[in-house]
């Protein structure tokens, strides 16, 4: 019996080993789907080529362009019908030297360029037809060591996801009026230094509509990180590998591991996260809530590289990996 107790006391030692050296800072846990659902895209008539990311604005489908002398083509939605190109790359007053799209509450739109490091707060108000634009606030986080990702919650709060050597990946709270940060979270367990941040590839991260949580996808962890800044000690990540990746896997590898997720949408409910299968002609979207219980796997015919979706009117648009062809998927 007493021998018994001791191998049990050391499982649950070697259990808690295992998840101590997990890189994430929180409780790991695998899932699986119950429910399975398919679905068959539908191309856009559209110019999608040298496209980022889509975004359904209003009446309009905004698509951000990549290395083009203007920020967004835009075309009136439902019946895709080309407006214009609009937003210009450049050094003016309303021009942008890059652009990204972070929030979007029609008529308004939240801009934020990486290379100022500033976000436009811009009213759109009068459509996109003249460009008779506003901006109505200007915000910059010039102080801020090496933002990575950026979310505007209001006038004196921004999220932001910064590295730094000695802090490791980490998020901060910033003050764009006075130019402060205060609290900081630490996502991980372990420094990230140079030669490991080469291996890691920060794919993507979102924010609950509430301010209080957000998703991170870092490619060689192949698991959807959940962070509760209200309570750290609720953070979890999520995965489907039954194999949990390791800080030891990181760094005594020089290789950069093999990722399948790789970027998550979310609303104040759910989490939507793009999963990369081996196949051709398939991709999947896992889908879970804030908790990190499974809700459902959609399996989409088309390879598609980047998604986003509009909850409202339930459909899911994708760029295919090869064509670049912006594609829809009804998921009513």
């Amino acid at each position: 019996m007493k021998n018994y107790i001791i191998f049990i006391v050391f499982c649950l030692f070697v259990c808690c080993t295992k998840i101590d050296n997990n890189f994430f800072n929180g409780k790991v846990k695998i899932i699986d789907f119950d429910e399975e659902y398919f679905f068959t895209g539908k191309m856009c008539d559209v110019d999608s080529i040298g496209v980022l990311k889509s975004d359904l604005f209003g009446n309009y489908l905004l698509l951000t362009k990549y290395k083009q002398d203007h920020c967004i083509t835009v075309y009136t939605f439902p019946d895709m019908q080309f407006t214009g190109n609009f937003f210009h790359i450049g050094a003016g007053p309303k021009d942008f030297r890059s652009f990204n799209i972070i929030k979007k509450d029609y008529p308004r739109l939240w801009i934020q360029d990486y290379i100022n490091k500033e976000i436009k707060l811009i009213n759109v108000e009068h459509g996109f037809d003249d460009m008779n634009y506003t901006v109505e606030k200007t915000y910059n986080y010039k102080t801020v060591t090496e933002p990575l990702n950026v979310f505007s919650l209001n006038d004196t709060c921004l999220i932001i996801k910064a590295y730094d050597p000695a802090k490791r990946l980490y998020y901060l709270k910033y003050n764009p009026q006075q130019k402060l940060s205060s609290k900081e979270y630490n996502l991980y367990n372990y420094p990230v230094d140079n030669s490991l941040m080469n291996k890691m590839l920060v794919m993507a991260d979102e924010i609950h509509p509430q301010g209080n949580k957000i998703v991170s996808i870092t490619s060689s962890f192949n698991q959807i990180d959940i962070l509760n800044m209200d309570s750290p000690e609720q953070n979890i990540s999520v995965t489907t590998d039954k194999n949990l990746v390791q800080y030891q896997n990181i760094v005594n590898t020089d290789a950069i591991q093999r990722y399948y997720f790789s970027m998550p949408i979310c609303n104040d409910s759910l989490i939507m996260v793009l999963y990369n299968t081996d196949k051709p002609d398939n991709v999947q979207i896992h889908v879970i809530d804030w908790d990190g219980n499974p809700i459902a796997r959609l399996h989409l015919d088309k390879k598609i590289t980047y998604f986003n979706i509009d909850f409202k009117q339930k459909i899911i648009y994708g760029l295919h990996e090869e064509t670049e062809q912006l594609y829809m998927f009804s998921i009513k």
